[in-house]
């Protein structure tokens, strides 16, 4: 797949839960997303050392120590390493010569065994019976701006945004740790602007089945509790099985 996937951000007020910002899209390759790229060497020397080189390097990349572009904490720039191929070109040789000027594809096939940190990883499995699969995305119809949930899926399949556990998870710290003086911990450990934070979170995969629902729902006033507007909205919701990963560091 060559999907493009359009996440949506919100930054959240902690004391009512409401959007702070007007938020901001991010656009990635969607998981399972495969491409190719070359790397050259070219020089005079030992091209084994060189060699040697970029094979730590790939297998950094394929250990998760190396991603690709930004958002690293939020589980963007993961990359597998799935074919690999190697072709010396001895330019004194004419049919390598040639091979070269012709362009032609590597043969020999080499193996990656990924280069690992230690880290400790939660591997989490949990059951889910409702689950709002959708994220809020701010929309504009003239002169009126407006925070609209919109569904979040990708090649098919509902996705809980590595950015949304974040926050949950940083709404609750931060409750936790403000009855012990302790906020300004928060941005040390799950980020802040310039530092990226020391968790790193997994998008949330549904294992196996999804079962979708529709439930009615009313909106609520935060400040007064009463209800918001006077129509009964319908949404969907999503139940099963969720998978998702915190890595630390």
């Amino acid at each position: 797949s060559d999907e493009v996937a359009i996440r949506p951000h919100l930054k959240l007020d902690p004391a009512t839960g409401a959007p702070a910002t007007k938020g901001f899209l991010t656009a990635a390759m969607a998981v399972g997303t495969q491409g190719s790229f070359r790397l050259t060497w070219r020089g005079t020397g030992d091209w084994k050392i060189a060699a040697q080189t970029i094979e730590v390097y790939l297998s950094a990349l394929e250990g998760g120590l190396i991603r690709l572009g930004a958002k690293k904490n939020n589980d963007f720039g993961r990359v597998a390493v799935l074919d690999l191929r190697r072709k010396v070109y001895d330019m004194t040789d004419p049919e390598d010569r040639r091979d070269w000027l012709e362009d032609a594809p590597p043969v020999e096939r080499l193996l990656v065994e990924p280069l690992r940190a230690e880290a400790v990883v939660f591997d989490i499995l949990a059951d889910f019976e409702i689950l709002r699969t959708k994220a809020a995305q701010w929309q504009t119809s003239g002169e009126k701006s407006y925070v609209r949930a919109t569904p979040i899926r990708e090649n098919g399949r509902s996705v809980i945004p590595s950015s949304s556990i974040k926050g949950a998870m940083r709404v609750q710290m931060g409750r936790i740790a403000a009855q012990f003086g302790m906020e300004d911990r928060i941005g040390e450990i799950l980020g802040m602007p310039g530092y990226s934070g020391r968790i790193a979170f997994s998008d949330g995969s549904f294992e196996g089945a999804e079962q979708e629902r529709l439930h009615k729902r009313i909106r609520i006033n935060r400040l007064t509790g009463g209800m918001l507007g006077s129509l009964v909205t319908t949404g969907k919701t999503t139940g099963g099985r969720l998978h998702w990963q915190i890595r630390v560091p």
